[in-house]
């Protein structure tokens, strides 16, 4: 450990200097002593980070460790703060491309496909959605099947029946579930999954349990967006505005602490949730803003009246 931290205050002195070959080579040095760890908070995935900040450095440390997923997912991740979706998820193919993308988990799919949404890209997240589907749906894991369909309900452009992401969440809360975390996760999915089928009742059921299943779980927010959608399609025009006031406040509070830090995403969120809150919260926002507009219609003589 100490010679781990010898390593990172050589490199950032480095990095000051602008010596970015030698600071890559510090780092780099850091992270070797570290294991591949998929939480994004991990003293190594916070090095990979740090590194991912600094462009010349980072080539650098690119052309040291070639196979390296995590410097890869570090610098999509660094891209994403900066609204860079396209080049974001471009670094994550390059990541999920490399063997050593095992160690970092499943959440990386969900990561790439909000990345995919929100460069406006919706055919690659419905190439990305298809080959989920062939690869993880047959597996009997809760886990994995419920990541399958928690990618596929992020976007109306997955080219999936969200009926089978339904049957997916379903499928996947069948056993008895390790925690009630985890149930309100997959309770917030397959509300969902009601979104994107139009059952927009069962939806707000399904993401009020969500709420209530485990009022402490930190990603509850990702159901306030939907919430909004699904009340307005229900012709709830103030529980509508009420989510989508609450969905913007935390926004507005996330946006103000990245400000402040060089932290690469939102402390104690996990990159999936903040990206997938972004993707809920611009449809939401759009939904919205769209039935707020005056409706213009053709007048009898040919013209248009409000």
């Amino acid at each position: 450990m100490r010679q781990q931290g010898l390593w990172i205050a050589q490199g950032r002195e480095h990095v000051r200097l602008k010596q970015w070959g030698n600071a890559a080579a510090d780092f780099v040095q850091a992270i070797a002593l570290l294991p591949v760890d998929s939480d994004p908070w991990s003293e190594r995935n916070r090095i990979c980070g740090e590194l991912a900040q600094h462009e010349e450095a980072f080539a650098k440390a690119i052309d040291l460790r070639r196979e390296d997923a995590g410097l890869w997912l570090a610098r999509g991740r660094y891209y994403a703060r900066k609204g860079r979706w396209k080049n974001a998820a471009a670094a994550y193919t390059k990541a999920i491309a490399l063997p050593s993308a095992a160690g970092h988990g499943q959440h990386l799919f969900v990561e790439k496909a909000c990345l995919h949404i929100l460069a406006g890209d919706s055919a690659a997240y419905g190439a990305l959605c298809a080959k989920i589907r062939r690869s993880f749906a047959p597996t009997e894991n809760p886990e994995t099947v419920y990541l399958a369909a928690r990618m596929c309900v992020l976007a109306p452009t997955s080219g999936t029946d969200p009926l089978l992401a339904a049957k997916l969440v379903n499928q996947a809360m069948a056993g008895k579930l390790p925690s009630k975390t985890q149930a309100a996760a997959y309770l917030h999915v397959l509300g969902m999954a009601d979104c994107r089928a139009g059952h927009f009742q069962d939806a707000v059921h399904h993401l009020d349990q969500s709420r209530s299943a485990d009022p402490d779980w930190i990603g509850t927010y990702l159901n306030w967006p939907m919430l909004a959608v699904a009340h307005h399609r229900l012709g709830h025009r103030e529980e509508a505005r009420k989510w989508l006031d609450k969905t913007a406040r935390w926004s507005d509070r996330v946006a103000g602490e990245l400000a402040k830090k060089t932290v690469v995403f939102p402390e104690k969120v996990h990159p999936a949730d903040w990206l997938e809150f972004e993707v809920l919260r611009r449809e939401a926002e759009a939904v919205l803003q769209d039935a707020a507009k005056p409706k213009v219609r053709k007048s009898r003589e040919g013209g248009t009246a409000e």
